[in-house]
């Protein structure tokens, strides 16, 4: 499942099934992209239609069903777990990058980290219903695991950005992130859970060692521990635990399957650190 583009240059969806290649794309669709597929088969994704706008799909049974966020000027639908719960994100008719999680009886819950300026869910909700994606803030990019109505931030270390894209149902996460150290490319990063509540342990291309984190969710009023484990993994190679996978396009309008350029002087994230 996913995307490839035809000798013109043009983008379509696609499904790999015992050796059977089948395109994925809405008729009238002029582009598509197959994001996100569960146990059962449904598939889900974005397709931009005749007059250039993209909207979200749900294609189960042989059925195309429209995904478009309520106002939205363009939506993306990124991943479905077993429950048939859709994740994605949208633009709204302000402009503003949101993200939703589209509930079974059809109903949206918008998703907005706290103190966002954009908030990305770019493909990762398990079968628990624990959303990862990151968000765009005054202090930078950040990952985020939105669980039982919390959010807590994922930030690599000296990362000057940070991605989390996929989510398997152990809560494995897997994502990217951009060191701030200069002449150096982007990474991938896996982190997984371990016994003590509200850590994690984070697979990153940093340094070599061990280093704590700290995060804050909203309304917690303490931090958050996260621990971090680092390992050298270059972005083409970020590891595939359960379902999750990491994938990037290169198509941009409405920041569906958007491909992420972070500016060299981006703002730091403050983060307190120690050995461990």
């Amino acid at each position: 499942m996913g995307f490839f583009r035809d000798s013109v240059g043009v983008d379509h969806g696609f499904l790999l099934s015992g050796g059977s290649f089948t395109t994925i794309e809405p008729a009238g669709a002029t582009t598509s992209n197959a994001n996100g597929i569960n146990d059962s088969g449904q598939i889900v994704g974005v397709f931009t239609d005749a007059g250039g706008t993209d909207h979200g799909f749900l294609f189960s049974g042989g059925t195309f069903t429209p995904i478009d966020a309520p106002g939205a000027q363009s939506t993306s639908s990124n991943d479905i777990n077993n429950a048939g719960v859709i994740v994605g994100f949208f633009t709204d008719a302000a402009g503003n990058n949101r993200s939703y999680e589209r509930n079974l009886d059809g109903s949206f819950t918008f998703i907005d980290a706290p103190d966002a300026t954009a908030t990305f869910v770019e493909g990762g909700i398990n079968n628990l219903g624990d959303i990862v994606g990151d968000f765009d803030s005054p202090t930078g990019t950040h990952g985020f695991l939105l669980s039982g109505g919390m959010y807590t931030i994922i930030d690599a270390p000296d990362a000057k950005a940070t991605f989390a894209i996929g989510i398997n149902d152990l809560d494995e996460i897997v994502g990217a992130f951009d060191p701030s150290a200069p002449g150096t490319h982007r990474l991938g990063f896996l982190a997984t859970s371990v016994p003590e509540p509200s850590t994690l342990l984070l697979l990153a291309a940093v340094l070599f060692g061990l280093v704590g984190l700290r995060g804050r969710g909203p309304g917690l009023g303490q931090e958050q521990v996260l621990t971090e484990t680092v390992v050298g993994m270059p972005i083409d190679e970020v590891l595939t635990r359960g379902r999750v996978a990491v994938q990037e396009r290169a198509k941009t309008p409405g920041r569906a399957g958007r491909t992420r350029e972070i500016l060299a002087d981006s703002t730091e994230v403050q983060r307190s650190f120690s050995l461990l």
